[in-house]
């Protein structure tokens, strides 16, 4: 199959569930193959260490760079991705324990999230929505709720961009444009403990666990990214609390909020760094201090979209 994810037209033997279809004819940017079952240890493999996560005392990931110049991400138990050196073709080998519906969100997700970053660029931990042409991204870990906020927009009448992985680019106009990606909104929550009439609200199971549902999806490839808002919820609140952030303290919050955690390698590291200040520089980024539900107060996601959209959004999503 070939899919459409952040920009990348991937020709893939792996099924991935929230993926648009990309068209056939032209050249992938990545062609990622399965190579079948065979065990993927909790070691990390020979080579210079590029990444690595622990919880505890249990690997989770590792990222090694090989003598040839080969990359091999290993989610511990799971899945093995070897990445040639040229960074465009990929091959996948399970674990007996890695269900094929796990190993297309691992793909989606983490693998091509850790092949942009070898390519020297930087995607958000994010969930995004649009709204004439207009992108808002929520950025946080997981669990912290930018899915369950994008579920909200929707219902507000805002359209889906993506879920999980945003990657992002500077335009020739000197504007920070974001990719559409994944086209399911997956949440740890049930979709019926959110407020309103979700649109084409049909759910179902993932084989993590999530409640995944598709919203309706932006007709662009590509959104203006008109802000980067950091959601902390809090049960205890009332009222929503918006607070812009300075540049410097953006890049440190960004940083403290990435898509893949543990990396050691210095050039990634570097090239985040720069990839964040601009992103900083040009797009403002708030601090958002969110009652949360269930219930859901719909006024409150109403307040966080109109602060954050230009008035002639904000008509557009009102009619």
């Amino acid at each position: 199959m070939r899919y459409a994810l952040n920009g990348l037209n991937v020709a893939c033997e792996i099924h991935v569930n929230h993926a648009r279809l990309a068209p056939a004819h032209a050249p992938p940017d990545v062609v990622i193959r399965y190579g079948g079952q065979r065990p993927v240890p909790a070691t990390v493999a020979e080579g210079t260490l590029l990444q690595r996560l622990a919880c505890a005392q249990t690997l989770l990931q590792s990222t090694v760079r090989q003598e040839d110049g080969r990359v091999l991400q290993r989610l511990h138990g799971l899945v093995d991705f070897e990445i040639a050196r040229d960074r465009r073709d990929v091959c996948a080998w399970t674990d007996l324990r890695c269900d094929l519906e796990i190993l297309g969100i691992l793909v989606a997700g983490h693998l091509l999230a850790t092949v942009l970053a070898l390519r020297g660029e930087t995607v958000l931990h994010a969930s995004a929505v649009e709204v004439d042409g207009a992108a808002i991204a929520f950025v946080a870990e997981s669990g912290v709720g930018k899915s369950t906020l994008a579920a909200l927009a929707c219902a507000r009448g805002a359209r889906f961009v993506t879920d999980d992985v945003l990657r992002l680019y500077a335009a020739e106009d000197g504007t920070i444009r974001c990719w559409a990606g994944a086209t399911e909104n997956r949440l740890r929550r049930e979709v019926a403990d959110l407020p309103g009439n979700l649109p084409g609200a049909a759910t179902r199971t993932s084989a993590d666990g999530r409640v995944v549902w598709s919203p309706p999806a932006t007709t662009s490839d590509t959104c203006r990214l008109s802000t980067i808002v950091l959601p902390q919820p809090n049960r205890e609140r009332r009222e929503l609390e918006l607070r812009r952030i300075a540049p410097g303290t953006a890049v440190l919050e960004l940083s403290r909020r990435p898509r893949l955690l543990g990396w050691s390698d210095e050039r990634i590291i570097g090239e985040t760094f720069i990839n964040l200040s601009r992103f900083a520089r040009t797009v403002p980024v708030y601090l958002a201090r969110v009652p949360w539900g269930p219930p859901f107060d719909e006024a409150v996601i109403d307040t966080l979209l109109t602060r954050c959209l230009s008035p002639r959004s904000t008509r557009r999503l009102a009619s």
